[in-house]
């Protein structure tokens, strides 16, 4: 459980912070609870792919590594955290992009979006840890023996 704890937690963070946007998406007149761009961040060309709210997409990538992290838990399996790490690379690259937008194009900060970059990345960069100290385990189990 240990070593899948920070995923659990912080993907169940992301999942309850994509969940608030998608509300927040569907409802656009309730207030933002932090900040208050989210209404033209959540407003913009940027929002949506086709008819799906970013939010669900967000839903879906959360809800991906909280499933993961649990199946990890259960299995122990070292290619769940390689697969945590390709998706969490995709979703912080895709966060900084939004980001980007945010507040160059869009000039508005959604602080929900925000926190759903840092979630993402603190995802990422548990994973790069994991993934390293690991090898190192490896590693030194291999030179003691």
């Amino acid at each position: 459980m240990k070593k899948s704890l920070p995923f659990i937690i912080l993907s169940s963070g992301g999942f309850i912070d994509s969940l608030c946007l998608t509300f927040k998406y569907y409802l656009p007149d309730t207030a933002c609870i932090i900040g208050s761009g989210c209404h033209e961040v959540m407003a913009s060309a940027y929002a949506t792919i086709g008819e799906m709210p970013l939010a669900g997409f967000g839903l879906l990538y959360y809800g991906t590594i909280l499933f993961l992290s649990l199946l990890y838990f259960q299995k122990k399996l070292a290619i769940i955290i390689k697969i945590i790490f390709a998706l969490s690379l995709v979703g912080t690259l895709i966060s900084a992009y939004l980001v980007y937008l945010q507040i160059f194009v869009i000039k508005a900060i959604c602080a929900y979006c925000f926190i759903s970059a840092i979630l993402s990345l603190s995802i990422f960069l548990v994973s790069i840890f994991m993934i390293f100290s690991s090898r190192n385990v490896k590693n030194e189990n291999i030179r003691a023996g």
